[in-house]
């Protein structure tokens, strides 16, 4: 027995989607922007830096600044003396 050939199925043309127009703020206004937001992100990076170190890391670090204290801290209130 011969089986018959099923006919290539045809695919839906592509929709072409319009791009949206996005304008670009002001260089002036860009800048004006990063520099007040620039310590906040820096703080918060280093909060991040800070928390994915272990306990005993954040110890050394604490004794290299000369905090006291440091051996009986928490892993949040290590993080808290050295930011």
């Amino acid at each position: 027995m011969e089986k018959a050939k099923a006919a290539p199925k045809k695919s839906a043309p592509k929709k072409e989607t319009p791009k949206a127009e996005v304008e670009a703020p002001a260089k002036e206004e860009t800048k004006a922007a990063e520099k007040k937001e620039a310590p906040k992100a820096e703080a918060k990076k280093a909060d991040n830096d800070l928390s994915s170190k272990t306990v005993a890391e954040l110890k050394d670090m604490a004794k290299d600044k000369g905090i006291s204290g440091y051996s009986s801290m928490k892993k949040a209130e290590l993080i808290e003396a050295l930011s």
